[in-house]
């Protein structure tokens, strides 16, 4: 049996255990899609938050990630995901990523003067098939903190990360620092912009690298949108330009059946 199984399966599970989904409690999706997580929101309390797409880097990869999120309660959310499927061009091999598992937590609501401040932790799983080098063949751990104000209509995010990576065969551990940065507002109607600066360094490996990316936001209705953005890899990044094209929708209340 290979670890592909195991990441489909994870992947499911909101959709075959015993849980029912009601799409009249559907609310306002939280934009998550730049690409890395950096608001403070959470998803609506009781409900549960779909995000699909695909990442392509064209002649070089293409990714298909999603993401499942539940918010717990009004300042707390659980989610999984990862890259579902992905072809690396350049080598001729394809097959799932890693697992993430997640939680977040909102400590302060934004007030005048006063950012609004979140605290996120994750773990990876090693579920990608080792032959593919689709991910690190451990378990990494990362915690972050989130703080997000607006400026008149404009959100300003800052997003702090620190990485615990363990290192194969048992090797020893290395740290990850990522910072990052972005600017959200509304154009006109439906839509609004987003772009978005990272920076992300591994210590032993002595690895940097940069992404810089704008992109658009357009709501479907009260519970959907979609984005599309451009991203630009510098430094050691596997990516030279990366194109980005998303769907997010909240699916209304989750929970078990009695």
């Amino acid at each position: 049996m290979t670890r592909s199984f195991p990441l489909a399966a994870l992947l499911w599970v909101p959709a075959l255990t015993a849980c029912r989904i009601d799409p009249g409690m559907a609310v306002d999706p939280v934009v998550q899609r730049p690409r890395i997580s950096v608001t403070t929101e959470t998803t609506g309390h009781g409900t549960m938050q779909t995000e699909t797409g695909l990442h392509w880097d064209p002649g070089s990869t293409l990714a298909f990630p999603g993401y499942w999120r539940v918010g717990l309660s009004e300042r707390t959310e659980v989610y999984l995901g990862g890259n579902t499927f992905q072809w690396d061009f350049d080598r001729d091999v394809s097959g799932p990523g890693d697992l993430l598992i997640g939680w977040k937590h909102r400590l302060l609501d934004e007030e005048p003067g006063w950012p609004a401040l979140a605290f996120q932790t994750e773990v990876k799983l090693p579920t990608s098939e080792k032959e593919d080098r689709f991910g690190t063949e451990v378990i990494d751990w990362r915690v972050a903190l989130i703080a997000d104000t607006h400026w008149n209509a404009t959100r300003v995010s800052g997003f702090a990360q620190l990485g615990y990576l363990s290192e194969a065969d048992g090797a020893g551990t290395d740290l990850e620092l990522t910072l990052a940065g972005s600017l959200q507002a509304p154009l006109s109607g439906r839509w609004s912009w987003y772009t978005e600066a990272l920076s992300r360094s591994v210590g032993q490996q002595n690895l940097r690298t940069t992404y810089v990316g704008a992109g658009l936001h357009y709501r479907l209705g009260s519970g959907s949108l979609i984005d599309v953005a451009a991203i630009a890899g510098f430094d050691d990044a596997p990516e030279d330009t990366l194109f980005v094209i998303g769907y997010t929708r909240n699916v209304g209340a989750f929970y078990r059946l009695r």
